[in-house]
């Protein structure tokens, strides 16, 4: 996975809450999108972050 990919779905989350923009535009993206590749999107946001920020604190911790 190239690094862009990685940020994009480590920050896409919080983005996609902050700025009404990028909610439009993801909008308008997911209606010619199939509901499985909007379930993917929605549940990297999600896991990436989680799994990294897990990662991060396994490595502080050892």
């Amino acid at each position: 996975m190239a690094f862009f990919d990685f940020a994009y779905f480590l920050f896409g989350g919080l983005v996609y809450l902050s700025s009404p923009t990028f909610r439009e535009k993801k909008r308008r993206e997911w209606n010619s999108r199939s509901m499985l590749y909007k379930m993917y999107e929605i549940a990297m946001w999600v896991f990436l972050p989680a799994v990294t920020l897990f990662i991060a604190t396994m490595l502080c911790l050892s």
